[in-house]
């Protein structure tokens, strides 16, 4: 749904693009810290930068998991 709506805003704000490459790596680094924090694992297990693209992000088919791993939504 998310990924439906960033395309929608997009679309409507062409402005609003140059900012959205620069989303994927913000988000991951605000995820990294929240994740370090709730689990009290040392930072360095996660990893230090964002593994995925903006395209992969954007992409409907994209799932961040083993195909397998969709059978349980």
């Amino acid at each position: 749904m998310q990924r439906l709506d960033i395309s929608e805003l997009s679309a409507d704000n062409p402005s609003l693009k140059p900012y959205l490459a620069e989303a994927p790596e913000a988000a991951y680094k605000k995820g990294r810290m929240l994740a370090v924090k709730e689990s009290g694992l040392a930072s360095k297990t996660f990893p230090d930068t964002v593994a995925y693209s903006l395209d992969n992000v954007l992409s409907e088919e994209f799932y961040p998991g083993e195909p397998t791993d969709m059978a349980n939504f």
